[in-house]
């Protein structure tokens, strides 16, 4: 074969004989002969132009795909006349249903490498866009469309020239497909033609081309499991759907929308209201307005009158949510004018419904009167203006015949109440008034707390309202009321105005007060509530001793039903400031906390244990606005005082059943340590802070009910632990505030933890492992930092080292003390004490010896990364940044060395793979400037690994134990190139390769993209070293490109685009 003529070498590849591994041969052989010289790509094409006339299927389509394969393998450069002779071939390919394919293929190459000129672009098009595509296979398809985007988005000017062939072609090459991403590249295509061409001269094809895609509309289909592309139905769904709301496409897109909203199918209609909602967003108003009087008739037969009592809840939340995006969009403008052609139609039903004593879907009215208010201060001025006089005269009429204040119970209750038990019309039809009204002022509300300013009075509706809760009315009306009063008393706040020019905020207060007491209806009762809260939070002018008082009656009134709204109107209320008396501001503040944090603390000691969590949360809220405030914690010393006594009381655990708390008791213990945490974040003097700590060490054994004997210190809770630890951490002292006893104490209850032998487990949430993290905060932060630490920290290693060492003792149990040793090493560190040397050098001879189990080697080895990785919530590194800077730096100094050394020195794979993780875990939370000294000592590792691997991996692609090193050893070259640029370029040319290789790592996504970042990291290089390598690099990211995971598939294109866009600089000039 290698002597054979090209003439012998074409026929054997064409032959039916040949097998995939002969013609695979000849490929390669008819490459190196082009590269060579020996053989020139225009022979090939006249050859290949001969044998193609008139001959059979099958030796067209080898023949063709044979030149499409051999330039796309070509590295040389090829002349411009060899490359118009090539567009020529497959244009005449196009149109032969055996060589589209290949002819596709080759075209596509051209036009991304070499280019076309206009003439030849329209010589591809003309062949291309008569293609009956509706029968070739689906890669043929999808490849036709991809030279389609090609031309469009490359050859605009070209391809408006034959813009008709280019419509006319496109409606042929989609009609009928079907295949996902095929149809999202046509989707793609369909929108750069209607958007990249001008449009004056088509507008006759543009019903074709709403057709074309319409006809998809409402889409649906299952993605396959195995989908490389992993299209998804909302994608398709958005691709579609961004076509056919293009404005060209209006008058044909908005009445198909609208008939389509008479679809029986709920999804289907959910899509329409979506993509009605997208138009109203593209159409300008003058072309949305002579369809909105129609499109308004069908909202109303279609789906407003559709909505029953018994319809599931969860279908009309979705159809009125996507209705009310309709409006919402349609009336998003400024303009008075079109607003007013864009309401028109829409306020009619709604008075009409609110005449009528019979309806069942008040609530979907309700909602799209509010949405339609809500979409622009003009509507909602406009709403306003023509809605509340008429709504108003509607009431006071419906009012007329029903109950007033004056009448006796039993005459308003007859007046209410129809003869057959039901409400009488007239309550029917002021409950839907009064309905509308409180969705108009929702929508006010918005506006005014969006900074607009609507033109409306709202005095009426406060009327309306108040006249509600002064006379006899349903509950349903009566929390219409309150929900208007609130939106109200918000509205006048936020306009700097009384709620009522007659009626004062304190007397509604008080009104509304009577309402939470007296009325029985519990849903009615929460409403009074959250409106009480409103007023009280946006008017806090209210907030006076009356009021506090007045509120805590309310508050200390038996309801365990609703706990939550309790908790929710503390939350708001306590944080509320006096502007009106600035001087009695923090009193007032610290007052209403106080009061509050009793309120709780009552309810906690009357057992009420499953409530505690919400408790704990209600208490971290209400106290964090003072910890910003307050820094010398001088204005709120009860506050204090009361936040502790919650503490100490949960300290103490539950008052009865098992040792072992309930999952609501942990978590009301950790939400409490979150305000514990805040308390001592605030810089109150030292001594109240370790008066804090000594209670927390001393008093719990007093407080406890029943005591806790002396030897039960160590089987604390985790959560009991975790208080203490939070407390220490949170102190910004520039030590811990501990001195003398209780400082023993501390040291001796922790060292009581560790060394108690029923607790056998080192995990870092048991109360072990958190008693070493208190260890060494302690270590850290105590100022006698010398004698006093050193008996407590040989204490505590002595009970570790030997564990650790001990080969005969549980895995578990040695894993986990490797982690306490860690912690303890870091506390050590800020103090740059010499022991952390030697505990640097204990995990080295773990991580080095064969013998040990793979879970403690492992250990061993994060703990180079653990004890460099900074912990801001418990180990501050303000107090000792320095001294934290230099020990970084001589321990990575210290410790490089070793570990390169026992990696060149390591006999088995095991060993190699520990090593080399430790060191990858020293270098990766090392500084920049640490790293850059030791470069030159890095990289010959580095590139040596990533090779071996590369090649390890490529002889067998199935194993997984190349995985460790590949992560580890790309995140540490990603971390090194970050910070040295010279780094980049002196490997550049010995790493390309393995890179390349990983690009597709089957094992680990996060290495594969990784590896793609790393490439494309590599186009800020100079040109001049990057050229011989771009055609390679170029070809070998089209596989990353089917990559499952879609942020590798993006990064990879955009690394690909980069490396094709490369140039010389200076042949640019």
């Amino acid at each position: 074969m290698e002597t054979d003529s090209l003439e012998n070498l074409v026929h054997c590849y064409t032959s039916l004989d040949s097998g995939t591994e002969e013609r695979e041969s000849i490929l390669n052989l008819v490459n190196k002969r082009i590269e060579k010289g020996e053989v020139i790509v225009q022979a090939l094409i006249d050859l290949l132009g001969q044998l193609l006339n008139g001959a059979d299927p099958s030796t067209r389509t080898r023949g063709s795909l044979l030149l499409a394969t051999v330039i796309e393998r070509c590295d040389t450069i090829l002349d411009r006349e060899v490359v118009h002779a090539l567009i020529g071939f497959f244009t005449k390919c196009l149109v032969d249903a055996f060589t589209t394919q290949s002819a596709t293929q080759a075209l596509t190459f051209l036009v991304e490498k070499y280019g076309l000129t206009t003439e030849e672009v329209h010589k591809v098009a003309n062949e291309l866009f008569t293609i009956q595509a509706a029968g070739l296979p689906t890669n043929t398809r999808r490849q036709i469309l991809n030279l389609c985007k090609l031309f469009v988005n490359n050859y605009c000017d070209a391809m408006q020239q034959i813009e008709t062939k280019t419509v006319q072609g496109f409606i042929n090459i989609m009609d009928g497909e079907r295949e996902p991403f095929n149809l999202m590249t046509a989707f793609q295509l369909h929108f750069e033609i209607m958007t990249k061409l001008d449009q004056a001269n088509l507008g006759y094809f543009h019903a074709e081309m709403f057709d074309v895609v319409s006809c998809y509309f409402p889409i649906t289909f299952t993605p396959l499991a195995n989908d490389p592309h992993a299209i998804t139905p909302d994608d398709l769904k958005a691709a579609l759907v961004r076509c056919m709301v293009l404005p060209e496409f209006a008058p044909h897109c908005l009445p198909f929308l609208t008939d389509k909203l008479g679809s029986p199918i709920v999804s289907t209609k959910l899509d329409v209201l979506d993509a009605l909602e997208k138009c109203c967003k593209s159409y300008e108003h003058s072309v949305l307005a002579p369809f909105l009087a129609e499109l308004w008739k069908t909202f109303r037969s279609e789906i407003l009158d559709q909505i029953g009592e018994d319809d599931d809840k969860s279908v009309l939340e979705a159809l009125m949510g996507g209705l009310a995006k309709v409006v919402e969009a349609a009336v998003a403008c400024e303009d008075q004018d079109k607003v007013n052609a864009a309401l028109q139609g829409l306020t009619g039903p709604i008075l009409t419904i609110a005449t009528s004593a019979i309806s069942t879907n008040t609530a979907s009215y309700a909602s799209i009167l509010h949405y339609s208010a809500a979409g622009s201060s003009a509507s909602c001025s406009h709403l306003a203006r023509i809605m509340i006089p008429k709504l108003r005269n509607l009431y006071l009429h419906a009012a007329a015949l029903g109950p007033s204040l004056s009448q006796s119970n039993a005459t308003a209750m007859s007046a209410v109440t129809s003869a057959d038990g039901g409400l009488t019309d007239s309550m029917k039809q002021r409950e839907t008034i009064v309905i509308l009204f409180v969705a108009l002022l929702s929508a006010v509300r918005k506006l005014t707390q969006d900074g607009q300013e609507p033109t409306c009075k709202i005095g009426t509706a406060v009327d309306i309202m108040l006249e509600c809760l002064l006379t006899k009315t349903t509950p349903t009306l009566e929390r219409a009321a309150l929900e208007g009063v609130g939106y109200c008393a918000i509205i006048r706040s936020l306009q700097k105005g009384n709620l009522v020019a007659e009626c004062h905020e304190d007397s509604i207060y008080t009104l509304l007060s009577s309402v939470y007491i007296n009325t029985p209806d519990h849903a009615t009762r929460k409403v009074a509530l959250r409106t009480l809260t409103s007023i009280c939070t946006v008017n806090p002018k209210l907030i006076n001793e009356k009021v506090v008082e007045g509120f805590k009656e309310i508050l200390l009134k038996p309801n365990t039903q609703h706990v939550d709204k309790i908790l929710d109107a503390l939350i708001a209320l306590a944080p509320c400031k006096s502007p009106s008396a600035p001087e009695l501001q923090a009193n007032i503040s610290a007052h209403i906390v106080a009061m509050v944090l009793h309120v709780l603390i009552d309810a906690v000691e009357k057992g009420a244990i499953h409530e505690q969590a919400k408790i704990s949360v209600a208490f971290a809220d209400i106290i964090k606005p003072f910890t910003t405030t307050d820094k010398d914690g001088s204005t709120m010393p009860e506050v204090i005082q009361l936040t502790m006594k919650m503490v100490l009381h949960l300290w103490t655990g539950p008052h009865d059943g098992p040792l072992q708390p309930d999952a609501a008791y942990s978590e009301a213990v950790y939400n409490l340590s979150l305000a514990l945490q805040s308390i001592m974040a605030i810089t109150i003097p030292a001594t109240r802070q370790s008066d804090i700590l000594t209670q927390m060490l001393g008093c719990h054994q007093a407080n406890a009910k029943p005591p806790i004997p002396p030897m039960d210190l160590a089987l604390l809770h985790p959560n009991q632990v975790l208080l203490f630890k939070t407390a220490l951490a949170a102190s910004r002292s520039p030590a811990i505030p501990l001195h003398g006893a209780p400082l023993v104490k501390a040291m001796d209850s922790l060292l009581a933890i560790i060394g108690m032998p029923g607790i056998s487990s080192f995990g870092d949430r048991t109360p072990r492992g958190m008693a070493y993290q208190c260890l060494a905060i302690l270590l850290n932060k105590t100022a006698d930092a010398d004698s006093f630490n050193t008996m407590y920290t040989q204490t505590a290693l002595g009970a570790l080292i030997p564990t650790l060492k001990d080969s005969s003792k549980d895995v578990h149990q040695r894993v986990s003390c490797a982690h306490a040793l860690c912690w303890l090493q870091k506390g050590l560190a800020m103090r740059q004490d010499p022991k952390t040397e030697a505990l640097g050098d204990i995990f080295l001879a773990l991580v080095s010896d064969p013998k040990e189990p793979g879970p403690v080697r492992t250990a061993a080895h994060e703990s180079f990364g653990a004890v460099l990785t900074p912990v801001p919530g418990a180990l501050s590194k303000e107090l000792h940044s320095t001294v934290k800077f230099l020990w970084d730096q001589k321990f990575f100094s210290r410790h490089l060395p070793l570990l390169m050394e026992v990696s060149n020195q390591a006999s088995d794979a095991d060993s190699s793979m520990h090593t080399f993780c430790a060191l990858s875990g020293l270098i990766k939370p090392c500084r920049e400037a640490i790293i850059l000294n030791h470069v030159g000592q890095l990289m010959p590792l580095l590139t040596r690994q990533l090779k071996s691997q590369a090649h390890k991996y490529q002889l067998n692609i199935n194993d997984t134990s190349t995985k460790p090193y590949v992560v580890s050893t790309l995140g540490t070259l990603q971390s090194i190139f970050a910070a040295s640029t010279p780094a980049m370029k002196d490997t550049f040319a010995t790493i390309l390769e393995p890179l390349l290789v990983f690009a597709t790592f089957k094992h680990a996504a996060f290495a594969r993209l990784t590896c793609v970042q790393i490439i494309q990291s590599f186009t800020s290089l100079p040109f001049s070293i990057l050229r011989p390598y771009k055609p390679m690099v170029t070809k070998r990211l089209i596989d990353v490109l089917d990559d499952p995971k879609r942020a590798i598939r993006k990064c990879a294109t955009d690394t690909r685009n980069k490396w094709f866009s490369l140039s010389d600089p200076e042949a640019a000039d």
